[in-house]
């Protein structure tokens, strides 16, 4: 993922990439709420977003079909301390639409 400071954004760094997942890791150092904005344009039902806590999809998160093409959101995740969330970007083997990318922003944990 590539950070960019003017804008407060983190985007995938995997687009047009084939077979890849781009993974950006959040460790909580405290139990607290975890927010931030999500965007995807991408290839329909192929490219998408996954989120995980440890290891495990979160509910709705699991599937990168369910956040593909062109969609956005915020979510929050109540975590514990030393949890560790995963934000990928996840492509398959052919095609790109759109930007090919996710953008994570407005990033803010709560203890």
């Amino acid at each position: 993922w590539t950070y960019d400071a003017a804008a407060g954004t983190w985007t995938s760094s995997n687009a047009g990439v084939g077979n890849s997942t781009a993974e950006l890791r959040i460790t909580a150092t405290n139990a607290g709420v975890l927010s931030f904005h999500w965007s995807v344009s991408s290839e329909e039902r192929y490219d998408g977003i996954v989120i995980k806590v440890n290891g495990t999809a979160l509910s709705d998160w699991g599937n990168k079909a369910e956040h593909s093409g062109n969609k956005s959101g915020d979510l929050e995740i109540e975590l514990a301390a030393d949890d560790v969330v995963s934000i990928q970007y996840v492509k398959d083997s052919s095609g790109n639409s759109g930007s090919d990318t996710a953008v994570i922003s407005n990033i803010v944990f709560l203890a």
